[in-house]
């Protein structure tokens, strides 16, 4: 998966609905996001977005990923004394369940880390803490964990989620 035929690069306006479909499938299969949104192809395209970056195996997307700029979590800010105009959101990574452990997420971070750098940010991230696999990941990737809030949304249920803020590699 990622040999030859995995390019990841930026996103495209008719990748949107590959990428609609593949969030679909990471709703059904591991509950993100935990709310699906009203419109999915809006959801991945904030008003804030400085970056969006699509993993696509030969033709098909397989991943995504996307930069924020302008939303940073202050509270991150903060907790780590930059401040938040040096700093970008990593958000809406998500990979097709046939993806995973493939290295995609890695590729897609390190693009997405390479741009920022580019644009002299530093990337934080905030990721539910019940959701280990994806902790795992960013842990794996060098991603310090600083702190730890209470999710501004909830989850369809009504239960309020305890989320893990981190602050990516220099």
């Amino acid at each position: 998966m990622n040999g030859p035929s995995l390019q990841v690069r930026p996103r495209r306006d008719s990748d949107l609905p590959g990428c609609v479909r593949v969030l679909a499938q990471v709703h059904r299969s591991a509950r993100y996001p935990s709310v699906w949104p009203q419109d999915a192809a809006d959801w991945l395209t904030p008003s804030d977005l400085g970056a969006a970056l699509v993993a696509a195996h030969d033709t098909a997307i397989v991943g995504h990923v996307a930069v924020r700029v302008g939303s940073v979590d202050h509270v991150i800010a903060r907790q780590i004394d930059v401040p938040s105009n040096k700093l970008a959101t990593l958000s809406r990574l998500f990979i097709s369940p046939e993806s995973q452990r493939r290295g995609v997420a890695g590729q897609l971070l390190s693009a997405a880390m390479l741009w920022a750098q580019d644009h002299q940010l530093r990337l934080t991230l905030d990721v539910v803490d019940a959701r280990g696999s994806a902790a795992a990941l960013y842990e794996k990737h060098g991603w310090n964990l600083v702190g730890y809030r209470t999710a501004p949304w909830r989850t369809p249920d009504g239960e309020s989620l305890r989320l893990r803020l981190y602050l990516a590699p220099v």
